[in-house]
């Protein structure tokens, strides 16, 4: 959240950016990013880097379209 200090309303940092359009959540967005140009991976090797540890809380419930529309 961003607090403006001369009205003092609160915003989320998807307000008024790209950000409003992504239904993923803000964590998700991020490692979708970060294997894109950190790590070079394409959407499937990406979506399976995520999934792979769902179980132990470390992964995230993307599907390959979620990935896929992130990726764009």
């Amino acid at each position: 959240m961003f607090r403006c200090r001369v009205c003092l309303t609160r915003l989320s940092i998807r307000h008024n950016s790209f950000l409003i359009e992504i239904t993923q959540s803000l964590p998700e967005f991020i490692r979708v990013v970060y294997y894109y140009f950190a790590k070079g991976y394409e959407p499937e090797l990406a979506h399976r880097e995520m999934t792979e540890n769902v179980e132990d809380g470390c992964g995230a419930k993307l599907t390959v379209s979620g990935v896929y529309a992130l990726y764009v």
